[in-house]
């Protein structure tokens, strides 16, 4: 998330005063010393950030084609795979040989009134 991207940048712990994303499973002020600590200490280790449009639109993508319901916030992990974004994150081109794996969670807070919603979302 944003935030855990800020603190690793900045090498400093953070504490956001609000959370802006609709993607609300996913959202803290403030992540665990632990995962700080982690984050910092693995610099191969990269953080990604999508808006809530893009994983608006992932989400969408995955109930249409892969006929599920999910969360935004597994939206927000499956948006990474569109756009280029994974390749600018990997910095390099993926190949067909390559295996790519999201896993999927999340649906215990998801309607299909809501995926109609997110069709209209920029």
């Amino acid at each position: 998330n944003e935030l855990h991207t800020m603190s690793v940048q900045r090498r400093e712990h953070i504490t956001l005063p609000t959370i802006q994303s609709r993607a609300t499973s996913l959202g803290a002020t403030r992540v665990s010393d632990q995962s700080y600590e982690y984050a910092c200490s693995r610099p191969w280790l990269r953080s990604v950030v999508v808006t809530d449009g893009q994983a608006a639109r992932a989400a969408v993508h995955v109930a249409d084609h892969v006929r599920l319901l999910v969360e935004l916030a597994c939206g927000a992990s499956v948006a990474v795979c569109f756009d280029g974004i994974l390749e600018r994150v990997l910095e390099r081109r993926l190949r067909p040989e390559y295996t790519v794996v999201v896993v999927l969670c999340g649906r215990s807070n998801v309607s299909t009134d809501m995926v109609s919603e997110w069709r209209s979302w920029d």
